[in-house]
């Protein structure tokens, strides 16, 4: 019986990817799952090639003033 993570490699290896790797493709999908109510994923790339993956979140550390 394959696990959640074989049959997505799996899957993977299905794809015909030209620029991301197996490994870069599980890493975002792993990123976005990762991701609370509001997030973003950056892909950065550099001479064609992605170079950084970033995850940035937005926190709310207040609670807003409903009464006018």
């Amino acid at each position: 019986m394959f696990s959640k993570k074989n049959q997505f490699v799996s899957e993977i290896k299905d794809l015909k990817l030209k620029k991301l790797t197996g490994q870069q493709v599980e890493q975002i999908d792993e990123l976005l799952t990762s991701l609370e109510e509001h997030g973003e994923i950056h892909l950065i790339v550099q001479r064609g090639n992605l170079k950084y993956i970033n995850k940035v979140e937005k926190n709310k550390f207040w609670k807003e003033d409903t009464q006018e």
